[in-house]
């Protein structure tokens, strides 16, 4: 890992440990920028991301926000779609992503938006639950695109080009 980037990692993780303990004094820094090298530590040992070279991560910053819209937006349809009637499919979906740490962001996004839940994954592709209108046909065709949504094209973008 770069200096900078190191650097930058223990920075922003200090400043989620300011934030979730809702308190900025000396003794709550410190502790950060200790807690923050532990966590890089502990993920570069345990965690086998090697490829997180190939993502622009300036990218992904405002991916939390967005995703957090996408959220209510999903509710509100699954809402809709269970009053109405709905159905529950089994279903492979393959991704374009390149990235491992992007497929993992891209699975947990998908089980984090309501109506899905992704049982598995493997490689490119992934086993999703996912739900649909009860008078819509059965799942065929471009099943994938509804169930990703526009969560791949967002994170497709964070990839880095040439690299990969």
């Amino acid at each position: 890992m770069k200096f900078s980037r190191l650097l930058f990692s223990i920075l922003f993780l200090t400043v989620i440990w300011i934030i979730l303990r809702e308190n900025i004094s000396l003794f709550d820094v410190v502790l950060g920028v200790l807690v923050g090298i532990a966590c890089i530590m502990f993920a570069r040992r345990l965690l086998p991301l090697e490829d997180s070279d190939n993502v622009n991560f300036s990218r992904l910053v405002t991916y939390p926000f967005w995703l957090l819209g996408q959220i209510y937006l999903s509710g509100f349809f699954v809402m809709k779609m269970i009053i109405n009637g709905a159905r529950a499919d089994i279903v492979r979906v393959d991704t374009k992503l390149k990235s491992d740490i992007l497929r993992v962001i891209m699975g947990n996004s998908i089980t984090i938006v309501p109506g899905s839940i992704t049982l598995e994954q493997e490689d490119h592709e992934y086993t999703v639950v996912w739900m649909r209108p009860s008078s819509a046909s059965d799942p065929a065709g471009d099943v994938g695109n509804a169930v990703k949504g526009k969560l791949e094209a967002k994170l497709i973008k964070a990839e880095k080009q040439g690299r990969c």
